[in-house]
């Protein structure tokens, strides 16, 4: 990685110094400026058939990520910073899916972090574009990490709500977080994004997403709460009912209150007894916030019934000799 560093140092330095003499104006129609231009041009291109060698030798291929500004808009440190965070991290969970499964929550193991982190190459000029690199285990069929980066751009291509819940039980739930905060800052700070990921300069893959394009996936994350409805049977005490909300809780034994609504069918006219112990017939409800990453759960009661509890009685065994004892003539003294 070393010679690949330097190669990309020297691209760095190239590309530093026609921003620099782009930026003078007044030289742009001078022949000194079109001849110094055009060997700072032919240099870099040297270099970039240096790099190719070197990425292909050490197995690196490059993430080509150009963010471009609303007109005459600005680069904010902060939104920069944040979204190539969670390009990174979207690549990393989407990969450890694939090699492992879906998480519930953002995987932070050293090893994968290792795995799928991106370095820096070098900045270059034309809006604001950055080279990243990232070690890749090139095999006949394909490797894991082709698989994650071409899910991850069919993710960012997605052009329906039911696409991006798809991804969500394929990849895990956290996927649709960052996809959500990735598309949010770029939507917010008004910034377009090109991303292409190369191959020996060839591109394998390429993305044009405008901030339009990120305040729909932002809508479609944000409106998706498909609940997942599931029957549960259940023994506890009844410990509150409402006839005048419909509402209800339960103290099962060994877990936390539950408390929801009480379904329309049950006769609210009826007798209850409360507390007293019940057999309850619920149903519990799981909403996902997407654009939160938490889950929402609600309880509908649709039927219970009472337990009786028999009272306490003497076995007839022991009744019997307590009745004879009771019998017995008491001794004289």
């Amino acid at each position: 990685m070393s010679r690949l560093r330097d190669i990309c140092d020297r691209i760095n330095d190239v590309e530093a110094a026609l921003a620099r003499i782009d930026a003078d104006t007044k030289e742009r129609t001078s022949l000194a400026y079109r001849l110094t231009v055009g060997s700072l041009e032919k240099r870099r291109d040297e270099l970039q058939f240096e790099m190719d060698e070197a990425t292909r030798e050490g197995f690196v291929e490059v993430c080509d990520y150009r963010i471009v500004p609303e007109e005459h808009g600005s680069y904010a440190i902060s939104a920069v910073a944040s979204v190539l965070r969670d390009f990174q991290e979207l690549v990393t969970i989407v990969f450890d899916a694939i090699t492992d499964k879906p998480k519930q929550r953002t995987p932070r193991d050293a090893a994968l972090l290792e795995k799928t982190k991106f370095d820096f190459g070098f900045a270059y000029q034309g809006s604001l574009g950055i080279a990243l690199l990232i070690s890749n285990d090139r095999e006949l069929l394909g490797s894991d990490m082709d698989r994650a980066i071409g899910a991850v751009f069919e993710l960012i291509k997605s052009d329906s709500a039911d696409q991006i819940h798809a991804a969500a039980i394929q990849y895990g739930r956290p996927v649709v977080r960052r996809l959500y905060d990735w598309s949010k800052t770029h939507d917010e700070y008004g910034l377009s994004a090109e991303i292409k990921w190369l191959r020996e300069s060839e591109s394998q893959n390429s993305v044009f997403v405008q901030p339009q394009e990120y305040a729909q996936i932002c809508r479609w994350i944000e409106g998706r709460t498909d609940p997942i409805e599931e029957s549960v049977k259940l023994t506890g005490n009844l410990a509150s009912w409402d006839t005048k909300h419909r509402r209800f809780m339960v103290d099962p034994p060994e877990a936390d209150s539950i408390s929801g609504i009480i379904a329309e069918a049950i006769n609210l006219l009826e007798e209850r007894t409360v507390p007293a112990r019940y057999e309850f017939d619920l149903i519990r409800s799981t909403y996902t916030d997407y654009a939160l990453d938490q889950e929402r759960t609600t309880w509908e009661l649709k039927a219970l019934r009472e337990i009786q509890t028999s009272p306490l009685r003497t076995p007839s065994h022991i009744y019997t000799k307590l009745l004879t004892f009771c019998q017995l003539p008491r001794s004289r003294v």
